[in-house]
């Protein structure tokens, strides 16, 4: 019984080390987005469908007129 005890309080700290060390972690990195790039979270649920769509559809008409899917992904550099 003893045993078992000591299992749940060395997962219990484990687990809040790690929550301690996330949220750590999570705040002093901040992401640099390129210029032109929208984060979904900034868009409402209807917005971000059309954009889909919109891609998509541009998408389908580049391969009807080159028979070839293309797209075009910027520099990681």
């Amino acid at each position: 019984m003893a045993k078992k005890k000591s299992n749940k309080n060395l997962l219990k700290a484990t687990r809040e080390l790690l929550e301690e060390y996330l949220e750590k972690t999570s705040k002093d990195k901040e992401i640099e987005y390129p210029e032109d790039t929208v984060k979904i979270d900034d868009l409402d649920k209807q917005e971000t469908l059309t954009r889909i769509y919109e891609i998509t559809d541009r998408i389908l008409k580049k391969i009807a007129a080159s028979g070839r899917p293309t797209i075009e992904l910027p520099s990681r550099s």
